[in-house]
Parts: structure tokens; C-alpha cells; sequence
């Protein structure tokens, strides 16, 4: 029984030292190391990493080469469970090569083999941050472990680097460059390099660049107060700038200084009106400005608005407008008779007197024209004109106005009935040739009044009449009487009854005709009946 033992553990061990010995069936090859990687642990450590399907291999060996030097064969062995290695004999500046095999006792592999550089690895997501007018944040992405630290060289517009311009320590990855605008001119373009040192070995640079130019204000609004005022705001988006230049010029002008302020908004009440007014506004830090922020307005008086006439009467017309402005001295109005020369400033009026009347007026005879403008100083708005004629149902020359002619002039009819109600006279007697159409009525009655004796009578009644201080009046004819009735009564004006009213129109010696105003409607009655009676006159 103990022999069977000491054979049973004989026979493992030997199992056990055969699986370490080649199998020379087996191509050796096919089991030589494969994968293999670097990965950089600092500036003088690499780690070598690899992959292998042996599994009854003796060891790992490693061979090295530094630049052109001769390969070091077996610089370094592990064991056949390990699949990597740490080489901390890096020098910087110099290709380092590997090779990796598979040892089965006396037999390798073929090798493995990788060549990589030893530079320091430069940083990266280089970035530039405005903290200020005068102040940049730089900061960036360190890949490398072991540097001395980083190294910022600066170059601006187009003049020279500054090597070495900031350095920090290892490890940190930002530097803040505070003299950004030392001498700076317009336009001014800031350029940085950065890259890792040690000792005199430096990294491969990474380049970023700002344009230094300081952030122009924005949204430049112009606010017209008074119309001799505006406001001008604006948005800041700077914090550390000195303040703001502000500018103006006029159409087709130069552009002038006119302040320089530390708020955000600025008034401007000395610029000339009736033009297009341009203002700019730029931040400055010393003698450097910003680009601008711009915008402009229309400077010109507001003219009145809504401009209405209104005839009072014949003699008599009131003008009325709304403005809405402020800031202007008054009004002046020009005015014009016919065709004539234009009176200027014919009234004066202050700011805030919106209407006129003016009772220096002919409308029987004369059309006139008006021109409403507001003004400051020797400034006028654009001039709104008006013009105003006679009108049906206007009061004047002694009553109402109830027809206008094509060619100027018209009839005036009296504002209430003569009290008298009278016959038409001549009854059975032929006054002959009386008319019918407008313009007729004046000789009619004429004619009617040198035939008829009778006193009372309607003709004779408007040719004795004087009224409002005329004495011109006399008997409409038939058509007279319709107009009057149409343009007069069926607009609800003149207080006229719905009854019968004579006209001087004859129809035979018996008979004359009548206007109904009922609903202007049209007959003829004897003579001898008292009918309503309202005297004209023509002008």
C-alpha cells in the first residue's frame, strides 16, 4: 500500500514537469507574446502591457534599445503569469525600443516588438477666459506627470514672443495674464503657446490667441423726450472699462465727442433739429476704445395732427388739432384768401393752445386756405394744410345757406318763415313772364310786386323785408323752392313746416306754384290762398 502511494505522487510530479517541457509538434511561434502596448506613466516610467495564449511557458523576456544604441538582450525577465512590465529608465528625447518572447526553457519565441518616443506629453484644451478689460484666464488640460512645470510664452499684435512670459508649477493648469492692454493698440490680437518642461526638455507647444479688443457696449437705444431731448441707453458688457465715449454726427457730417460718462444712459439736449441725428457709443479704457454700438433718429418737429376746420358761420371758422409732443415753443398758422399770397405767421399761438378761431372771414365771397405748423427757434415742423369754402346749411348773410352755385355764389334763404301769411296776389290779372329755375326768383318778384297792388302780399312781403341788416330779399321761384326743400328741410334744418309755401313762379292769373315740405312735393294754388312764405337772397 505504501508503494502504490509513493508511485502515485512520482507520477504527478512527473505529469507535472512534462507539461513545462515544449511540445515540439506544437509551432512554437504561435505562441509568442502579441498586443503589445505602452502606456505612459510619467516622464521616465512607461508600462509595458501584452497578451499571451502559452500556458506552460518558463518566463517573459524583455529586450531594450535607447536610441542607437545596441540592443540590452534579456534587460529584463518576468514571470510567465505576468503581462506586464515598468520600465523607469527613461531618458527623455530619445526612441526606446522593445522586444518581448516567450521562453520554454532553452527555446523562444519570435519577439514582439514596439518602438516609442520619450517626449514629455504637452498639454491640451488650451482656453483663453476674459475675466476682465485687462485680466485673461488661461487654462488647459495636463497629460503628463513628473514635468517641472509649465511655460507660457505671449506674443501681441505682430510683435515678437516673450519666452517664458509666465511659468507655474507642475501640475497646475492655469495662469491668469493680467497685463493684457501694457501699450496696447487698436485691434489688438493676444497670442499664447504653452508647453510642459523639465529642466531643459520641453513638451511640443499648443497654441491659443484672443482679440484683446474690449467688449463694445450694445442695444443702443434712443428715447426722444421734449422734442429737443433724447435718451440715450445702452447695455453694458464690460466690468472694468473706465467708462463710455459717446458720439454724434448729422447727415452727411463727421462724427464729434460729445462726453464721456461712467453710466449706462446719457441725455442729449443740444442737437440740431429738422435732420437725421447719429450717435455711437464705444467703452474705453485710457486713449483704447471699443468698436461701437450705433443707432440713429429722425430729428424732425413732429407737425400737428388730426388737423379739422369747422365753419361757425360765413365769418367764421375754428380750427382744432391734437399734438402729442412736448418740448416745442408753439404754433404758427399762415393763411391764404383765393388764389392770393400766403400771409405768413398770421397768428401766433404758445405751446398749448390747440385751436383758433378766426372771425376775420368772408366765406360768401372768398375760399381760404390755412397752414398749422408747431416751431422752435427758427425750427418748424412740416406745414398740414386745410382749406375751408362755403357749405350748405352754413349761417351768414342773413340766414342760410341752402344752395351754392358751379361758378361761385349761391342762395341764402332766412333762418325762420315771415309771421305774415299771405295770398299770392293778382288773382284773375296775368303778371306774365315769370320763371321757373333757380336764379329766376329775384326778377320774379320784381315783377310780381310792379303789377300786383296788393299790399301783404307773399312778393311784396320779402321785397319790403329787412333782415340781419339785408334788404336783398325776395320770393323764391319754383325751383328755388324744391332746392330749398331738398337741401334744407329733408336734412331736418331751417324750421320748416310741413305745410304749403309760395313760390314767385306764375302758373296762369289764376294761379301760382306751391312747394309742399311735407315731402317736397310740388303743385299750384289759387292765388287768393294764404300759403307759408320764407324770403331769399341771392350772393
Amino acid at each position: 500500500m505504501k508503494y502504490s502511494i509513493l508511485f502515485t505522487i512520482i507520477g504527478i510530479i512527473a505529469l507535472s514537469s512534462c507539461e513545462r517541457t515544449y511540445d515540439p509538434q506544437v509551432n512554437i511561434d504561435s505562441l509568442a507574446p502579441y498586443n503589445l502596448q505602452v502606456e505612459h506613466l510619467g516622464i521616465f516610467e512607461k508600462k509595458l502591457t501584452w497578451e499571451c495564449d502559452a500556458e506552460n511557458a518558463e518566463s517573459f523576456v524583455i529586450d531594450k534599445k535607447t536610441g542607437e544604441e545596441n540592443w540590452q538582450n534579456a534587460f529584463a525577465t518576468v514571470s510567465s503569469n505576468t503581462y506586464e512590465w515598468i520600465d523607469t529608465d527613461i531618458e527623455l528625447d530619445k526612441t526606446h525600443s522593445y522586444r518581448i518572447k516567450t521562453r520554454f526553457d532553452e527555446r523562444v519565441t519570435t519577439e514582439e516588438a514596439l518602438e516609442i518616443s520619450s517626449t514629455i506629453p504637452e498639454p491640451s484644451n488650451f482656453l483663453t477666459e476674459r475675466l476682465s478689460e485687462i485680466s485673461y484666464k488661461l487654462s488647459w488640460t495636463d497629460n503628463s506627470t513628473g514635468e517641472q512645470g509649465f511655460k507660457i510664452d505671449r506674443k501681441t499684435g505682430d510683435g515678437q514672443w516673450k519666452t517664458a512670459y509666465g511659468k507655474v508649477e507642475a501640475n497646475q493648469t492655469e495662469y491668469i495674464d493680467t497685463n493684457v492692454f501694457i501699450n496696447p493698440t487698436k485691434g489688438l490680437n493676444v497670442e499664447y503657446r504653452l508647453y510642459a518642461y523639465y529642466e531643459g526638455y520641453e513638451s511640443e507647444q499648443i497654441l491659443t490667441s484672443t482679440d484683446a479688443a474690449l467688449i463694445p457696449p450694445s442695444d443702443l437705444q434712443i428715447v426722444r423726450n421734449p422734442i429737443t431731448t433724447v435718451t440715450l441707453e445702452w447695455s453694458d458688457n464690460s466690468n472694468t472699462e473706465h467708462g463710455f465715449r459717446i458720439e454724434r454726427k448729422y447727415e452727411g457730417g463727421n462724427w464729434e465727442e460729445i462726453a464721456l460718462v461712467t453710466e449706462t444712459q446719457y441725455q442729449d439736449n443740444d442737437f440740431d433739429l429738422n435732420t437725421q441725428v447719429y450717435y455711437r457709443v464705444s467703452t474705453y479704457v485710457g486713449q483704447y476704445n471699443s468698436s461701437y454700438a450705433e443707432n440713429d433718429f429722425d430729428a424732425t418737429i413732429p407737425p400737428p395732427e388730426k388737423l379739422e376746420i369747422t365753419a361757425n358761420s360765413a365769418t367764421s371758422v375754428t380750427l382744432n388739432w391734437a399734438y402729442n409732443a412736448t418740448g416745442h415753443q408753439g404754433f404758427k398758422i399762415d393763411r391764404k384768401v383765393n388764389d392770393g399770397v400766403w400771409e405768413n405767421d398770421f397768428i401766433i399761438l404758445n405751446a398749448s393752445e390747440v385751436n383758433i378761431t378766426d372771425n376775420s372771414i368772408d366765406l360768401l365771397d372768398n375760399d381760404y386756405s390755412f397752414m398749422v405748423y408747431s416751431f422752435y427757434k427758427s425750427f418748424n415742423s412740416i406745414k398740414t394744410e386745410i382749406d375751408v369754402t362755403a357749405e350748405i346749411g352754413m349761417i351768414g348773410g342773413g340766414g342760410v345757406i341752402f344752395h351754392l352755385g358751379d361758378n361761385g355764389g349761391g342762395l341764402i334763404c332766412a333762418e325762420s318763415d315771415q309771421q305774415t301769411i299771405p295770398g299770392w296776389g293778382c288773382y284773375g290779372i296775368t303778371v306774365g313772364g315769370t320763371g321757373t329755375g333757380v336764379g329766376d326768383g329775384a326778377a320774379n318778384t320784381a315783377a310780381i310786386v310792379a303789377v300786383c297792388s296788393e299790399s301783404g302780399i307773399a312778393a311784396r312781403i320779402c321785397d319790403e323785408l329787412e333782415l340781419n341788416g339785408y334788404s336783398d330779399w325776395f320770393l323764391p321761384s319754383k325751383d328755388e323752392l324744391n332746392l330749398m326743400c331738398e337741401n334744407r328741410h329733408l336734412a331736418g334744418i331751417g324750421g320748416f313746416a310741413a305745410n304749403y309755401y309760395w313760390s314767385s313762379s306764375e302758373v296762369n292769373s289764376y294761379g301760382a306754384w306751391l312747394q309742399g315740405f311735407g315731402s317736397c312735393y310740388q303743385d299750384d294754388g289759387s292765388k287768393v290762398t294764404n300759403f307759408r312764405v320764407r324770403a331769399v337772397r341771392a350772393f
